[in-house]
């Protein structure tokens, strides 16, 4: 149903409308029929039959249910909002790789793809240097603590700086400006160096 590398911000929300909706509709409607057909079957090996395929249906019905139910979750409110600090609803930014957004698909790929449920510990209960603070997902479910990080850790200003609540500023320079002075001095000898390289090749 879904390619990564098509994701929008309305992909769930078409998930949902295009093809879960209609297909619990579907098996609903199933269901019901099979259900009134039921008292007129008189032959024991149909009937039987009937009752297994009604099963099966039922514990399908269950699980579309419960897949339809967390794609509905994470349309509007984010993969966990019980733990979330912010509920919104859940954005793919591929700039964050696919570990970090996969992980908090985690319950829609299991048991297919175990490894995003690991991901997603180091995402929603950071233990040591094992975290992923750097992504846009952890900043905007998270944005009290990974902010706490940003205050104490220059690379983590820049990866957040001109992002979402933070669009239009520098992080950086805002809460690291020795750390900032000195990048953009380095940055200033090596430009004049390659214009003086180039000069000199000219």
């Amino acid at each position: 149903w879904v390619n990564i590398h098509q994701w929008t911000d309305g992909t769930l929300n078409n998930l949902l409308a295009n093809y879960l909706n209609p297909d619990k509709v579907l098996l609903q409607g199933r269901i019901k029929r099979l259900r009134e057909e039921r008292p007129a079957v008189k032959e024991t090996r149909q009937l039987n039959a009937m009752e297994r395929e009604i099963g099966d249906l039922d514990k399908l019905l269950e699980e579309l249910t419960t897949f339809t139910s967390k794609v509905s979750q994470l349309a509007a409110r984010g993969p966990a909002p019980e733990i979330q600090e912010v509920e919104a609803p859940y954005v793919m930014d591929l700039d964050d790789g696919v570990m970090v957004n996969s992980s908090a698909l985690w319950e829609l790929v299991s048991p297919v793809w175990k490894d995003p449920k690991k991901w997603w510990t180091s995402l929603s209960t950071p233990k040591g240097k094992k975290d992923f603070d750097w992504s846009h997902l952890a900043m905007g479910y998270w944005p009290q603590r990974v902010m706490e990080k940003v205050k104490k850790d220059p690379s983590l200003a820049v990866a957040h700086s001109d992002y979402g609540f933070y669009k239009g500023r520098d992080l950086f320079k805002e809460l690291h400006p020795e750390a900032a002075q000195k990048w953009e001095a380095q940055q200033n000898r090596v430009k004049e160096k390659k214009q003086e390289l180039d000069f000199k090749w000219a």
